[in-house]
């Protein structure tokens, strides 16, 4: 894991328990990603469940790996192989700032 090697404690999950596209399908085959751990927090690191930004006219202008945070009760949950539910926002980059978009729900799962 690379991010293990930089020197973060980091740890990749690879699990079949994921809803990524609709939190009420379990619409996913399988999915990796990383969590970040620190004594600031545990994150969760997505860079293949992107941020995505577009412009004022809904063009796609970049995308940005997802990054969410979540509690050591949410971390402990994911070690034991269980759900956690986050916020995923997409973007909207107006020329001088980004603005959120809606909210929609991501639910990771613990390896499986």
């Amino acid at each position: 894991n690379l991010l293990t090697f930089m020197g973060y404690d980091s740890e990749l999950v690879m699990s079949s328990n994921n809803r990524l596209n609709s939190p009420d399908v379990n619409d996913d085959n399988g999915h990796a990603y990383n969590i970040i751990s620190s004594d600031k927090g545990h994150l969760i690191y997505d860079p293949t469940n992107p941020v995505i930004v577009r412009d004022t006219e809904d063009l796609l202008y970049t995308y940005l790996p997802s990054i969410y945070p979540i509690s050591e009760v949410q971390h402990q949950n994911l070690v034991r192989g269980e759900q956690v539910e986050v916020s995923h926002n997409d973007l909207t980059w107006d020329g001088n700032a980004y603005q959120k978009q809606e909210s929609k729900k991501r639910i990771y799962g613990g390896p499986k």
